[in-house]
């Protein structure tokens, strides 16, 4: 009898705990994300999958002819609610050229590339392709890019295009070549990402994929795994003369993020071989992307844009998230990796590491830094992505002469 109380009490407070986190964790963020996709832009969807544009397939990107909403994230109000607007060919453009149809002899620079060119955390007018049109010059420029695109689909937009005689400019960045993020490398394999093969083994494990709740309680188990590679770590890596063994010997400590990053501000001939197999299938694509712009009698440049884990400050809060664990001060400036690209795509290869570090100190060296923050001159705290100085920057560096 008393036995059977206790289950019913049991039963009882577990179906609490469950409504309770209904309540709390579940039933708020579906909300908001209602909010957005219904309330706050009725016209809201930006993604599209299968698309086909000018007979090239994409696996997915951005819809065409829409109006879409970036809502407020952490790094409010730095970030604001911004609309987004896409002409027919899903390239974003501003308010009076939505569902315009996409006239290539408009346009003389196509700038490629994933969220970082996408830029939907501002306004178009205060991106870099969006300051290139507002200067008076000969130059029209066309930004053409999505979230999580990688070197595939940046090929397919050269088809796609298809424009002679004109100026592409491919933006690459760490996320192109890193295993761990579901790259390039993931979709040549025709795999699903790390992650999404880890949930779907089972019924259980896909619950854990659509549960707010449960997310939430597997970044408290991930920010604790990865906490202990704090100073210790650190200390001890800088150290290190032999840092090819000592990453090899700690990795399974560390978040696989962060070992891809690590992994990639080695030498080379550091690299475990996944590594160097997702190098070479960018590489090609990238070969591929040079022989089909030559085809239309037309320029191509790769821009390479550093993480901003390269500087210290930058991307601050969002770089100590339990993915990476990057302490403010540290830099880590991928080197092995921006070396092999030299050598690799050489004359038409543009590092910006230098140019941006001597951008953030000369920034700097204008404001008081004890008195004003200092931090994330160029990249969002949260978010990561270049801000709007970030994207001034592009423009006066590498367009406005």
């Amino acid at each position: 009898m008393y036995f059977k109380q206790l289950k019913t009490q049991f039963l009882i407070l577990l179906g609490l705990i469950f409504f309770s986190c209904l309540i709390i964790f579940e039933i708020p963020p579906r909300l908001r994300i209602y909010y957005a996709k219904y309330i706050l832009e009725k016209n809201f969807n930006s993604y599209c999958e299968n698309l086909k544009l000018n007979q090239i397939k994409f696996r997915y990107g951005s819809c065409p002819n829409t109006i879409s909403t970036r809502i407020r994230t952490e790094d409010y109000p730095i970030i604001n609610e911004t609309i987004s607007y896409t002409d027919n060919f899903g390239g974003r453009v501003n308010k009076k050229s939505i569902s315009q149809k996409f006239a290539k002899n408009k346009f003389n620079l196509f700038l490629i590339g994933d969220s970082f060119i996408q830029a939907d955390e501002i306004q178009y007018e205060k991106t870099v392709y969006g300051l290139i049109n507002n200067d008076k010059t000969v130059i029209k420029a066309y930004g053409f890019g999505y979230a999580s695109w990688n070197t595939e689909q940046y090929l397919k937009s050269i088809k796609a295009i298809n424009a002679n005689n004109s100026k592409y400019d491919i933006y690459l960045f760490a996320n192109d070549f890193t295993p761990s993020y579901g790259s390039r490398y993931f979709s040549f394999n025709k795999q699903e990402t790390a992650l999404d093969q880890k949930y779907y083994k089972s019924i259980i494990k896909y619950f854990m994929k659509k549960s707010f709740t449960l997310q939430k309680l597997q970044k408290v188990y991930l920010s604790q795994k990865h906490k202990k590679p704090h100073q210790d770590f650190w200390l001890n890596y800088s150290k290190d003369n032999n840092k090819c063994q000592f990453l090899k010997d700690n990795k399974d400590k560390l978040s696989p993020l962060l070992v891809d990053y690590l992994y990639f501000s080695l030498p080379y001939k550091c690299w475990d071989k996944v590594y160097k197999e997702s190098y070479e299938i960018v590489l090609n694509d990238v070969k591929n992307m040079i022989e089909e712009a030559t085809k239309r009698n037309s320029k191509i440049r790769f821009i390479y844009i550093p993480s901003p884990f390269s500087f210290k400050g930058e991307n601050f809060p969002g770089r100590t998230s339990y993915q990476y664990n990057v302490p403010i001060h540290t830099e880590l400036t991928l080197t092995g990796l921006k070396e092999k690209l030299k050598n690799d795509i050489g004359k038409n290869f543009i590092d910006l590491f230098e140019p941006m570090k001597i951008h953030i100190s000369q920034y700097n060296q204008n404001k008081d830094c004890s008195k004003e923050n200092c931090n994330n001159i160029l990249y969002y705290g949260y978010d990561g992505h270049l801000n709007e100085e970030g994207h001034r920057f592009l423009y006066e560096h590498l367009y406005s002469n």
